[in-house]
């Protein structure tokens, strides 16, 4: 038994141009990528996390930045 062989079907570019930015109608304009976004400073996945074990009253430590406990 011999498998077929799928394979995708190629369009035809030889009816299309060069690319000319000045040959563009309105509708063809193409428009810049945005740009991404930075990510925030701190989640909210840390501030439910925090409520969560306040709530259940478990046993935390908290260690400020100079390391005092």
């Amino acid at each position: 038994m011999t498998k077929k062989t799928v394979r995708a079907a190629y369009t035809d570019v030889s009816g299309r141009g060069l690319y000319d930015p000045n040959n563009l109608t309105r509708t063809q304009v193409v428009q810049p990528q945005p740009k991404k976004r930075v990510p925030p400073e701190q989640t909210h996945a840390e501030n439910y996390y925090y409520r969560k074990q306040m709530e259940a009253k478990t046993p935390m430590v908290v260690v400020l930045t100079d390391g005092e406990v």
